[in-house]
């Protein structure tokens, strides 16, 4: 790891914001970023849970791939004794940041309760250079009517994307969505104060471009159909549209 490399001299990601149908990121003196997201969903296990154990293993890793940015499912933190460790969270974002890869956090419906484990992570971390999106969710429109009904989550949604722009003022709200949204759940989103619509299509032979006026959309799991559905670590994020 570069742990030498002062954060003082790092040329990081200061604003990321959605204009015009794209991703605008600058600089901490305010210029422009080329920014063109390479990265991966990054978990070592399936609650999330144990990134402190793996990162300083998996930091050079991941730049040897040329991974600019990932993607996790559940906060990015370090737990000791089952409570987030803020001390060593900001240690491992900062690692992040020395190494050039932005962070998109992501929260599940529970983290994103009011007073819940979103809020706490964001109001330490909200505005952490490494952060560059708040994730809300993961294909939960595939579980209406089975986890919660489509109203519940859309007004969780709209209470947590209030929350984020609140405490993260200078990142982008993202949600997770199965599958390519129709126009109505597009229009949805973004009365919910939702910035960005993060996609996982698992069809990439039947892969058409679709691009959407209201909101930009960001492919981030694309697959092939050969790929067996149990199979959950081919899904890579190739960029942003439009």
């Amino acid at each position: 790891l570069n742990a030498d490399r002062a954060l003082a001299d790092v040329n990081y990601i200061a604003q990321a914001r959605v204009e015009g149908g794209k991703i605008i990121v600058t600089d901490e003196k305010g210029r422009l970023i080329d920014y063109i997201i390479k990265g991966i969903c990054y978990s070592r296990d399936p609650n999330g849970t144990q990134y402190g154990d793996f990162y300083e293993k998996d930091l050079p890793l991941l730049k040897d791939l040329g991974i600019n940015s990932i993607r996790t499912y559940r906060p990015f933190a370090v737990y000791s004794d089952g409570a987030m460790d803020i001390a060593k969270t900001k240690e491992m974002l900062d690692a992040f940041m020395r190494e050039g890869i932005s962070i998109t956090a992501g929260f599940s419906y529970e983290d994103m309760a009011p007073g819940g484990l979103m809020e706490q992570y964001l109001r330490e971390f909200g505005n952490h250079p490494a952060i560059l999106t708040v994730a809300l969710g993961n294909e939960y429109n595939y579980h209406y009517g089975e986890w919660f009904e489509k109203q519940e989550w859309m007004t969780r949604l709209a209470e947590a994307a209030q929350t984020a722009k609140r405490l993260a003022p200078g990142k982008i709200t993202a949600v997770v969505h199965g599958e390519i949204p129709s126009a109505q759940e597009v229009k949805e989103y973004k009365d919910a104060g939702i910035d960005l619509v993060m996609v996982n299509r698992k069809c990439m032979l039947m892969f058409a471009a679709i691009i959407f006026a209201t909101l930009p959309v960001l492919f981030k799991s694309l697959s092939s159909e050969l790929t067996p559905t149990e199979d959950k670590g081919a899904f890579i994020a190739v960029g942003s549209a439009p």
